[in-house]
């Protein structure tokens, strides 16, 4: 029955020879040079700011500083804003310059003052509870007496500004208006503190109502991108995570932010790289959900024992050769750790291969119930129609559809419902394929023109159809294993908030 169910599928092949099939897509070439546009063009991660870290993103980056309390390196930042060409926040910077020196001169005279007193340093809202005596103040540390934090020398910038700022609040010291600076910068703004006639609480006030919590807002955003600038292409393998989590962070919290949507483009070029450098790091054991294993000299080994759902993915079920359907369109599922399906199924593999190959599956059909079926195990498929495919009975088939070619050689293998059987197709990678099954060589077929392309399993039967495995061994073709690194890279690119 197999063989007059093929003869009637040739026939619809021959008829249909000039044109393409339905449910086809298009060729690798075509998608490959879609997708490579990522790639297009110089790009350093520098690009993503300034050479000269200035203006509104420079102003952005200091804040940044000065929010996590890196009063020494946010001074240096603004010192340099000051310094460079004008700007529209040039006063700005004038002013926030003028609020960092008096704030750390004002922290330094804390410090003398407890020292002078003989009181401790009181820090209660830190990592670490700190509770110690000042024996020296220097220009950006502090040398303590003897503490349970087992502290020797504290340096200011790595105290929580704010909590710093609360202790010199809660003590005898008399603060002015700069010692609320931290507590401005971190969006914690206790007016209370500003109050008073002095040019430092006006400022600050000034600053405070016209939009300072958009600038702040702007330094998390710059922080990161500043941060994004200074990675290395291609990106080490210990980096990779890491630069992929701060992008798509940055693009969720800030991605509406000017800041971050101009320089978009630039974002989704170094997240492309990244994964980039994943892929050709990892190769087929970043993307394909399948077991992969380097057999050497090119060649790889994937294999399936349809464990998990996600190995479908590495499949398309569109329907393809459903000319030769007899039953209606379904699709495979995994099920206790088997693919099953009945009625008409097909799944072909994303990838294509080149050179010698061979696909085995170990299968079994379920039910005598409907028992005419048709079965094809295929490889050099071209997507369009044209394919060398082992049967069931260990014959094999060939068909060259743009040529209206078909060669069909017989096997004489019989077998059992309910009972797992292994085929296997093999090409020689020159001019001849062979199929087997349970292990004994049955009949060999020359393969004409179809010397490489993909691989794919197609079933029409009411009888329920069990896989247990299904093994590729064979060499990449280097088109569509850069479609596959582009389409991965697209996907993820989406994930990321980066897609289109």
């Amino acid at each position: 029955m197999e063989l007059a169910l093929v003869l009637r599928a040739l026939c619809v092949c021959l008829a249909l020879a000039a044109g393409p099939a339905p449910g086809a897509g298009g060729s690798v070439q075509e998608a490959t040079g879609a997708s490579s546009r990522i790639f297009r063009g110089p790009f350093s991660p520098a690009d993503l700011v300034s050479r000269e870290v200035t203006g509104e993103v420079g102003y952005a980056l200091a804040l940044g500083l000065l929010m996590q309390g890196r009063f020494e390196q946010g001074g240096e930042a603004m010192a340099r804003l000051v310094e460079a060409e004008e700007s529209p926040l040039h006063e700005r910077f004038v002013r926030e310059a003028a609020r960092i020196r008096a704030y750390r001169e004002e922290r330094r005279s804390f410090l003398r003052h407890l020292q002078d007193t003989g009181r401790k340093l009181n820090l209660r809202k830190t990592e670490w509870k700190l509770l110690a005596p000042i024996e020296e103040v220097r220009e950006n540390d502090v040398v303590l007496g003897k503490n349970r934090a087992n502290i020797d020398v504290l340096t200011l910038d790595d105290v929580d500004a704010v909590a710093f700022s609360d202790a010199m609040y809660s003590s005898d010291f008399e603060t002015s208006a700069i010692s609320a600076y931290p507590s401005v910068l971190a969006g914690e703004v206790r007016r209370k503190r500003l109050s008073g006639d002095t040019d430092v609480a006006r400022s600050l006030l000034a600053d405070l109502n016209s939009g300072f919590e958009g600038h702040a807002e702007r330094a998390q955003a710059a922080r990161r991108l500043v941060f994004l600038s200074r990675v290395e292409l291609p990106v080490g393998a210990g980096d990779v995570g890491s630069t992929l989590e701060a992008i798509g962070q940055l693009v969720k919290d800030y991605g509406k932010l000017d800041l971050v949507r101009e320089r978009r483009g630039l974002l989704r070029r170094l997240a492309a790289e990244t994964l980039k450098a994943r892929f050709e790091r990892e190769g087929l054991m970043a993307v394909l959900k399948g077991e992969t294993v380097p057999l050497g000299n090119g060649v790889v080994r994937i294999s399936y024992g349809f464990n998990n759902p996600e190995e479908l993915l590495d499949f398309t079920q569109v329907g393809y050769l459903d000319e030769h359907a007899f039953l209606p369109k379904k699709e495979f599922a995994i099920q206790d750790s088997k693919l099953r399906g009945s009625g008409f199924l097909s799944m072909r593999h994303i990838l294509d291969f080149h050179g010698a190959l061979t696909v085995r599956t170990t299968w079994r059909y379920r039910t005598t119930a409907g028992w005419k079926y048709l079965f094809w195990l295929g490889l050099n498929d071209n997507d369009r129609g044209s394919f060398v495919a082992a049967k069931l009975d260990g014959g094999l088939i060939v068909v060259n559809r743009e040529k209206g070619e078909v060669e069909d050689v017989a096997g004489d293998f019989t077998w059992n419902f309910d009972e797992a059987h292994t085929l296997e197709v093999y090409y020689d990678g020159r001019d001849r394929a062979l199929a087997s099954m349970d292990g004994k060589a049955m009949k060999k077929i020359g393969v004409g023109s179809r010397k490489s392309g993909g691989v794919f399993l197609m079933s029409c039967s009411k009888m329920e159809l069990e896989i247990e495995e299904f093994v590729i061994e064979g060499s990449l073709d280097d088109a569509t294993l850069t479609k596959l690194r582009d389409s991965w890279t697209a996907a993820r690119l989406v994930g990321l908030g980066l897609g289109g």
